[in-house]
């Protein structure tokens, strides 16, 4: 179906990110990303430096390689908490972090959630 929003941030190189998601799900996980200072939601201004450093640290260490991603999806709910649901809805994610039917592709997980982060972080942070 044609159920998705792609969002892209284009950089002067001819570089740029993008983020693909259901449009059911956009509002929810934009309004339910909380920094570590308490801020949630769009109208709060939460930073987005916080998560966006945490992923670039985890990807110098490599935290983010191989057939895993308890590490993406541990960062998710630490951000993201109340939305959580939706990767159960997305990926097919129990609550112990493993794919389940739809997909045993963690890379894809992972991706999807570092996408997330870059993403909502230039679109969402005063930069």
């Amino acid at each position: 179906g044609r159920n998705r929003t792609a969002l892209r941030v284009l950089f002067n190189g001819g570089n740029y990110i993008e983020w693909v998601c259901p449009w059911q799900f956009l509002e929810q996980i934009l309004e339910n990303y909380c920094d570590r200072d308490g801020k949630q939601g769009l109208e709060n201004k939460p930073n987005w430096t916080h998560i966006y450093n945490d992923v670039a640290a985890l990807e110098s260490r490599h935290a983010f390689e191989g057939n895993q991603s308890e590490v993406a999806l541990g960062l998710f709910k630490i951000y993201f908490g109340n939305a959580s649901s939706i990767l159960e809805n997305l990926w097919n994610v129990d609550n112990a972090g493993n794919p389940g039917t739809k997909t045993n592709d963690h890379q894809a997980i992972n991706n999807w959630i570092i996408n997330l982060t870059k993403v909502g972080f230039h679109l969402c942070s005063d930069i």
